[in-house]
């Protein structure tokens, strides 16, 4: 807080919005075949690819491809991706104003790498506007370079364009002053949310809900093409988790496999032995035959939970899917647990207190 208040000091006395400021970061999801087809041009380039190489590999899938562009048809007939944020936004903005009333007012609202809203844009909004804490999370569960790095290269450049840190002997980096400008803030950034200890509560409890039914789990996540093994491990190491805290309290242990799948923006097939099917015919071997498939990698519905990974356990029996739902208000309290315990453990950091038992620490204590 200290430092908070010596900045503010720094100011100009004009006019500034106080309070905290939280902006969701997603690349978007196209609706139409062009815009597909622009998503896809987008994603190549983040792999790498020529422009020239990244245009005819999405013309030779597109046209290839009756599964990419049923995922087109398909989703006339569900809500968009920004539809479905916009409805946690209000959702997260309630429960921190309840779960933080010292960090109040506060604002949530959404950018989009290859959509409208832009990241840009918004950043641009919050730094003219005013704010105290600035806070940026990104929805996806994992961290996938391909996905999550481009969008956090746009808010750095952003950031560094419009902001600069104070000129002290030991700068922090978090610690923005505006351009010409009295605004100045402190920056967070928020990534990985599926390994926070809210989120493996959520999905525990949501397994919890469906097992009756079922004698095995199946957590299936997308594959790279590329820095396989960290994400990998952070997936099984999730699992596990999860697991962990369903034992806890269910009357049965439940076997469980990670499988992985293509996502809806790759052509190839997953380079692995371990992928959904596999992973099912190995349930099948060892005598379960009901296994719940969860969607590990996605906290909303999209192309891949509404139509690639159907299309998937479609051919295998007594295989069911657990969709993320459009609006799950269990999902939102956790994400504004995993705010407010970052912001508090911020603010422990900055007065020199002992550093708090964060949901990180406390589950690795468990294991």
């Amino acid at each position: 807080m200290a430092n908070r208040i010596f900045i503010r000091r720094l100011s100009t006395g004009l006019a500034q919005q106080s309070g905290t400021s939280i902006l969701l970061l997603h690349n978007g999801q196209p609706r139409t075949p062009f815009y597909t087809r622009k998503s896809l041009n987008l994603v190549w380039r983040n792999y790498g690819f020529p422009e020239f190489a990244g245009k005819r590999l999405t013309d030779a899938y597109w046209y290839g491809s009756r599964l990419l562009r049923k995922c087109v048809s398909d989703c006339e007939n569900h809500k968009s991706i920004e539809e479905t944020i916009n409805e946690y936004i209000s959702g997260i903005e309630v429960s921190l104003t309840s779960l933080t009333p010292e960090f109040k007012p506060v604002t949530c609202q959404a950018g989009y790498l290859f959509d409208s809203p832009s990241i840009e844009s918004r950043i641009e909004e919050v730094i003219r506007q005013g704010t105290d804490t600035l806070i940026l999370v990104s929805l996806y569960p994992f961290n996938l370079p391909h996905l999550t790095r481009p969008m956090f290269t746009v808010t750095n450049s952003v950031i560094n364009k419009k902001t600069t840190t104070l000129n002290t002997f030991e700068p922090d980096p978090n610690l923005r002053v505006a351009l010409n400008s009295p605004v100045s803030f402190k920056l967070m950034t928020l990534d990985s949310l599926g390994t926070h200890e809210s989120i493996i509560q959520y999905w525990a409890e949501r397994l919890r809900g469906k097992l009756e039914n079922f004698d095995s789990v199946l957590f299936a996540v997308s594959l790279p093409m590329r820095n396989r093994k960290k994400y990998t491990s952070m997936v099984a190491e999730t699992a596990k988790r999860i697991m962990y805290v369903l034992y806890e309290s269910y009357p049965r242990a439940v076997p469980w496999r990670v499988g992985f799948y293509a996502p809806w923006h790759q052509f190839w097939p997953p380079v692995s032995t371990n992928t959904i099917s596999e992973r099912i015919k190995d349930l099948r071997k060892n005598d379960r035959t009901k296994t719940l498939v969860v969607p590990l990698g996605e906290f909303f519905p999209n192309f891949d939970t509404q139509t690639i990974l159907p299309s998937l356990i479609e051919k295998h029996e007594n295989t069911r899917l657990l969709p993320p739902e459009s609006l799950d208000q269990a999902l939102v309290h956790s994400f504004a647990e995993v705010i407010k315990t970052s912001l508090l453990q911020k603010v422990a950091q900055e007065q020199k207190i002992p550093k708090v038992k964060t949901e990180a620490t406390m589950t690795e204590a468990l294991l």
